[in-house]
């Protein structure tokens, strides 16, 4: 899912990717409100600049969270994360130079 929009909430739903899929939730532009859903199943789980409350990111190739600036992860949970070919996985990457970032 790839999000390109100012305000989109995406809430009670289950990304459940093919393992040939690149990203569970992608936000390109504008901002994401993700709450009460799971990512499984793609490379990386949720990308970009969003809030996340209650997500869940599992079954994933490589990275669970890769977060942006203006980035917001409370009462989510990574786990089971599942890498192929000797991948080094992480269930949050932190890019160089964001800000405005909240995990707890």
């Amino acid at each position: 899912m790839t999000v390109a929009a100012e305000n989109v909430t995406i809430k009670n739903s289950l990304v459940a990717a093919s393992a040939g899929d690149n990203f569970g939730i992608l936000v390109r532009s504008g901002n994401a409100i993700i709450s009460n859903t799971t990512v499984k199943g793609s490379k990386f789980g949720v990308v970009g600049d969003f809030a996340a409350d209650h997500v869940e990111v599992t079954a994933l190739k490589d990275d669970g969270f890769v977060v942006g600036s203006n980035t917001s992860i409370v009462n989510s949970w990574c786990h089971d994360l599942a890498p192929d070919n000797g991948n080094h996985v992480d269930c949050g990457q932190l890019r160089s130079g964001e800000t405005n970032v909240l995990i707890d």
